[in-house]
């Protein structure tokens, strides 16, 4: 999996109306069980892998996903080795994903780390309560969070002017999370 390792300024731009289906991608060859082919690493978001880049002055409207083994944030799946968003909102978006973790912002920070003292931060970060983050039907290794969904491995992350009011659409088991979801 490449990443982005560059800096996307938004310029203060909306990115808006896109949508991502996993099941579409990979049918029904990717049932999830089996091991083969194993997509849990794929994500979905307007990036799928961040590693020490940075997105800023940037807005999403009306991000729809669906899909199951695909961890998913609305900005990136992934995010890891000093990472940084800044200035950015999202609204009126649903991304929804079954047995992984789903964020706001991120679905998971840290899973890629290379290094345990890289922080990932977030700067003056919107997700206001237009928006429904679903963590659907678990029985894994599943998570939901306004801004982040997991936190996983090395790494750190430090959050300053932070406004986080998004509807959490957690079904089943999802309550029941292990110590490294936030």
């Amino acid at each position: 999996v490449s990443s982005f390792e560059g800096t996307f300024d938004g310029n203060g731009h909306t990115v808006k109306n896109f949508y991502q289906n996993t099941w579409e991608m990979f049918g029904d060859y990717n049932d999830g069980y089996s091991g083969t082919p194993n997509h849990s690493r794929d994500g979905m978001g307007l990036f799928g892998r961040i590693y020490g880049g940075t997105v800023k002055n940037l807005t999403v409207r009306n991000f729809q996903s669906d899909g199951e083994f695909a961890t998913t944030g609305v900005i990136a799946a992934y995010a890891d080795c000093g990472a940084k968003f800044e200035y950015i909102s999202i609204f009126d978006c649903n991304p929804r994903v079954y047995n992984i973790g789903n964020g706001g912002i991120v679905g998971c920070v840290g899973w890629y780390a290379k290094e345990a003292d890289l922080k990932t931060t977030f700067k003056n970060i919107t997700v206001d309560n237009s928006n429904k983050i679903s963590a659907l039907w678990g029985s894994w290794d599943v998570a939901c969070g306004g801004l982040v969904g997991m936190f996983r491995g090395a790494g750190h992350a430090y959050m300053t002017n932070c406004s986080v009011a998004a509807q959490i659409d957690a079904y089943n088991d999802v309550c029941g999370n292990y110590q490294y979801y936030w």
